[in-house]
Order: C-alpha cells, then structure tokens, then sequence
C-alpha cells in the first residue's frame, strides 16, 4: 500500500486553488469584452435590420409613379385638374 505524503497533497490542493483563481481572474477580466461583444451583436442585428428597410424603400423609389405619389403626400402637390382633401388629424 502506497501512503499519500501531506506535502504532495497540499501541494496539489494549492495547485488546484491557483488554477481556479487564475479561472476566475481571466472570466472576470473577460466579462467587459462579452458585454460590449454582446451590445456590438444587437447594433449588427439592428443595422442589419435597417439596411433591409432602407433597400425595400430604394426598390419602392425606383419606379417613378411612386417618387410622384410620395412627393404629392409629402408635399400636398396635385396633378394638374386633380383636387386635394385635407381632413384634419383623428379622421
């Protein structure tokens, strides 16, 4: 029968303890880069999300009847003989 030596058992329980606090350490020294990671994440998502609005609405302004139709709304114009109705806000 092998006897464990008090030296190599503490020496193992101190390496263990070391190796755990060094663990903790690199996770705590880490976490602001997960975070700012994760708020980069949900700016791309966003972004990503924006562009696709933006390259629907490009494609609507290409054809001309809608840039005529959106520059009527925009700014109360008619067509000539054509009559505009303004109703007043809560119709």
């Amino acid at each position: 029968m092998r006897r464990h030596h008090p030296i190599r058992t503490a020496l193992g329980f101190l390496l263990i303890i070391g190796i755990a606090v060094l663990y903790v350490k690199e996770r705590n020294k880490n976490e602001p880069l997960r975070q700012e990671l994760s708020t980069l994440q949900s700016d791309v998502s966003r972004l990503r999300q924006e562009n696709t609005l933006l390259k629907q609405r490009s494609l609507y302004l290409r054809n001309q009847e809608n840039i005529q139709k959106e520059a009527r709304d925009k700014f109360n114009l008619s067509e000539p003989g054509e009559k505009v109705i303004i109703f007043p806000s809560g119709w």
